[in-house]
């Protein structure tokens, strides 16, 4: 990707300056996920609007997903991905009650761009179209115009108006996209190690990947010794949702709440990776900002509640708020040491090591075997543990082939697995073949 060409050019092949640029984009993302925070909130100018936040950004922040998400080379795309659909709803929306005269431009071609890398990011992007026309509509018109007024039909032309440079320029991008790739992305029936069920097919299995999706967002490590996560799981499951029926009460007239938007944001989250085929943890990144900017919602009710007076409505939301932030920060990585990383990286270097030794003196048309190839990590069967920690993949392997023997064709067999190419071809030349094997580190 271009992120990756950049990188290249800046760092070379010094993995820690690849690791600084996924930091970046997680401090980004939380950023604007507090923006987002005080952009949502019903009193924007209160320190208490900002104190809620904060704290959704910080729940962000210190969620045990990054854990298994940052190291992974490959999550950069769902990082830029999310960062720039964040973007594109901070572009479609105004801070609540605030209508549009003296409130600047929402939509027009800043937000048509943003979409667009969103989708050309990854795939998944594509929630960040209906989640901006959504934003659009909702929030960049005075609150008294009902759906059910005489201003309803001039709303949503409005609002198609605003988003047809949006429409335009993402249909571009797919035609594009679907071009080059041959398709949109996701996984096809055959790949190897993947579910059975793919594209609409999988959306029957809805129900039981929403608790998969659940157990990656809201339970993702144990808290106990002999953890019950079905239970656990539903207890908060069923929290935020009794938390949320008490939030969505009838409001003072005008007032407007960002609630209905996160909702239909979660539930768009969970359609789209269902086609997947699949539940991988990275796809738990797209469900955390939504849910942190729930928990603000509640914060802030609380709170205001409590100031104006009411003493036993802020319990139950209070409850709820901490009891889904405690599994994310107690065991966030800036807490808890995790070593899996660390583990396979030492291996991994350690086989690289060995390889190169072995293929330096090699000439054209020599046969070699490498074997134990670390591919990952076997995480730990108690406690706290990094469950994603894949190391070196046939591909990556290639690529490292490439960068460190330039010039050289090879051909790589995996033991029982198909073929691969590395190096210029076509050359006439005899390949030196590999045939490996992986392993997980223990």
């Amino acid at each position: 990707s271009l992120s990756f060409a950049l990188d290249g050019l800046l760092w070379d092949t010094r993995a820690a300056g690849f690791h600084h640029t996924d930091l970046l984009l997680l401090a980004l993302n939380a950023l604007v996920i507090f923006r987002l925070g005080r952009r949502f909130a019903t009193e924007p100018s209160r320190p208490l609007a900002t104190a809620a936040a904060l704290c959704a950004a910080l729940l962000f922040l210190l969620h045990p997903l990054q854990v298994e998400l940052l190291p992974a080379a490959p999550r950069r795309a769902d990082a830029l991905c999310l960062l720039f659909s964040l973007l594109a709803l901070q572009r479609a929306t105004r801070p609540v009650g605030v209508g549009p005269v003296g409130a600047g431009p929402v939509g027009g071609w800043p937000l048509a761009l943003l979409v667009t890398f969103a989708v050309l990011s990854k795939e998944t992007g594509l929630l960040a179209l209906p989640l901006a026309a959504l934003g659009v509509h909702l929030h960049s018109t005075p609150a008294t115009h009902s759906k059910h007024s005489k201003h309803g039909g001039e709303r949503l032309r409005q609002t198609f108006r605003t988003l047809t440079p949006t429409l335009t320029l993402v249909l571009v991008a797919l035609a594009a996209r679907t071009a080059i790739l041959s398709g949109l992305g996701g996984y096809g029936d055959s790949a190897p190690g993947r579910g059975s069920a793919s594209g609409l097919s999988a959306l029957a299995e809805l129900p039981t990947r929403l608790g998969q999706y659940a157990a990656l967002v809201l339970y993702p490590q144990p808290l106990f010794a002999n953890p019950t996560p079905a239970l656990c799981i539903s207890l908060l499951a069923l929290g935020l949702a009794l938390a949320t029926l008490l939030c969505l009460r009838p409001r003072e007239p005008g007032k407007r709440t960002a609630i209905p938007l996160l909702l239909i944001w979660l539930a768009g989250a969970a359609l789209l990776n269902s086609t997947a085929g699949r539940v991988s943890w990275w796809y738990g990144l797209q469900f955390l900002p939504p849910l942190v900017l729930l928990l603000a919602q509640f914060i802030e009710r609380a709170g205001s509640t409590w100031r104006n007076g009411g003493r036993l409505f802020p319990i139950p939301l209070s409850l709820v708020t901490v009891l889904c932030a405690l599994p994310q920060v107690s065991r966030s990585g800036a807490l808890v040491e995790y070593t899996e990383w660390q583990r396979g990286s030492d291996a991994t270097r350690e086989w690289l090591g060995r390889a190169q030794a072995a293929l330096a003196p090699a000439r054209q048309g020599t046969r070699l075997t490498l074997v134990d190839m670390p591919a990952g990590v076997i995480p730990a069967q108690t406690g706290p543990a990094v469950h994603s920690a894949a190391l070196l993949a046939p591909y990556s392997l290639v690529a490292w082939l490439e960068v460190h023997f330039p010039g050289r064709t090879f051909r790589l067999a995996e033991r029982q697995g198909a073929m691969l190419d590395a190096g210029p071809q076509g050359t006439g030349r005899l390949p030196i073949h590999i045939e490996f094997s992986r392993r997980l580190v223990p």
